[in-house]
């Protein structure tokens, strides 16, 4: 139960039962820890509890009844979204609003004139596209919602237009500013020459390129989502419920990918386990993603190009349609009306790979040297470390990941 659920709120507190306790509880949201602070208050019979809630508010010293922008983003995050696909996207959209209101705003002073001024600040200040403004907006009306706000004057009625095309003719600009790019293979290439430098996005990339999954899918591969014994990847994380609308397929590797996913070693760690890559978040990707764009010539990459780059690789290499969907995560096993007269086997997925591989040998990218290995399974500089060159502060070449600290670079 959170506060929207509350019987009772009083002063920026309210009463809410805990894991299924048979006292009430008094929580509110503490400004100082930015977390919700709880303590029992002895009682089980609800107008005991409230009596009791008013006391406590009382001698606490609450100023008028608040609603804080920062608890109303947090227990909307936390209690619709958790262990949901949009969790990550939605947090990325939460840290632009917090990064524009105060995280203590009282969420009641919120009006239309603020939320315009957002859409220009978000267009002139975080470079954002109408379609990523539209969807910021959308998720702080669902937060306030969710906190019990009215948020009746955020409609197109009251003179606010949340759609990407209203917002676009707002700032008078194109409605689709940076549709998915179609990469050359030559472009492929220079970002992967550039992408070496970095540990982490190295590896996703790889991934990306190796399986077409999703930008987040790729995030989240780590050792326990690898069958070393038959060479395939669950691009869905054990732990992480699978949903219909973006389905997790596993997949066969291709050998450019096995040969590293034999020596690698986790470098990172998620929520759903120890990563292959660094990132902690999808954001923390991008802004990796986009500088390296930027240095290997291709600005007008984005992290979805690749996957839309192996939907290609595979329709040029005719591979069966029904093939192609099932590698994307499209369509999953069972999901045709075919799988009737048999079950689904993964040796299906052969033509896939193979016009993977292919067109990857196309490439002539080296894989070898990486552009990582700075200690041993033992913590002992490896010799490739001490021939190598430490990049980090001061050094003359710098890593692209700053979350990453000091890697190695071969000469």
């Amino acid at each position: 139960m959170g506060k929207k659920d509350s019987p009772f709120i009083f002063r920026g507190y309210w009463i809410e039962k805990v894991h299924q306790r048979q006292n009430w509880y008094a929580a509110h949201y503490d400004q100082r820890t930015g977390k919700c602070e709880r303590q029992s208050l002895g009682t089980a019979d609800q107008d005991e509890a409230e009596e009791r809630l008013v006391a406590l508010a009382n001698a606490s010293g609450s100023a008028e009844p608040t609603a804080v922008l920062a608890d109303v983003m947090h227990s909307y995050l936390e209690q619709q979204l958790a262990g949901k696909p949009s969790y990550e996207s939605t947090r990325g959209n939460m840290m632009s609003i917090l990064n524009y209101w105060d995280p203590g705003t009282d969420v009641n002073s919120i009006d239309k004139a603020q939320v315009l001024q957002f859409v220009e600040w978000a267009h002139d200040e975080l470079g954002l596209a109408p379609s990523t403004i539209g969807r910021t907006i959308r998720v702080l009306r669902a937060a306030l919602n969710f906190g019990a706000i009215d948020v009746s004057w955020m409609c197109k009625a009251r003179g606010l237009c949340l759609t990407d095309k209203g917002i676009a003719d707002r700032l008078n600009v194109p409605e689709i500013v940076n549709p998915i790019y179609d990469p050359s293979d030559d472009e492929i290439v220079a970002f992967c020459e550039e992408a070496k430098r970095s540990p982490s996005l190295w590896r996703w990339t790889l991934i990306m390129l190796a399986t077409g999954c999703r930008p987040q899918a790729a995030i989240e591969v780590g050792p326990k989502s690898v069958n070393f014994d038959t060479r395939e990847i669950n691009l869905n994380p054990p732990g992480r419920r699978q949903i219909e609308k973006k389905y997790r397929p596993t997949v066969l590797i291709p050998n450019f990918l096995w040969v590293r996913l034999e020596t690698w070693a986790p470098i990172g760690r998620g929520k759903w386990g120890s990563q292959y890559c660094g990132y902690t978040s999808y954001h923390g990707l991008r802004s990796t993603f986009r500088r390296v764009a930027k240095d290997a010539g291709v600005p007008e990459l984005t992290t979805y190009s690749f996957r839309h780059k192996i939907a290609t690789v595979m329709r040029n290499a005719r591979v069966p349609f029904n093939v192609a969907e099932y590698q994307l995560g499209h369509l999953r096993p069972g999901g045709t009306i075919n799988s009737r007269y048999g079950s689904f086997e993964l040796s299906y997925l052969d033509p896939a790979k193979t016009a993977i591989e292919e067109w990857w040998k196309s490439l002539r990218i080296d894989l070898e040297p990486e552009a990582f290995l700075a200690r041993d399974s033992h913590g002992e500089d490896s010799e490739l470390s001490k021939n190598g060159r430490k990049t980090g502060a001061g050094d003359e070449i710098r890593t692209h990941d700053p979350n990453l600290g000091k890697v190695v670079l071969y000469p």
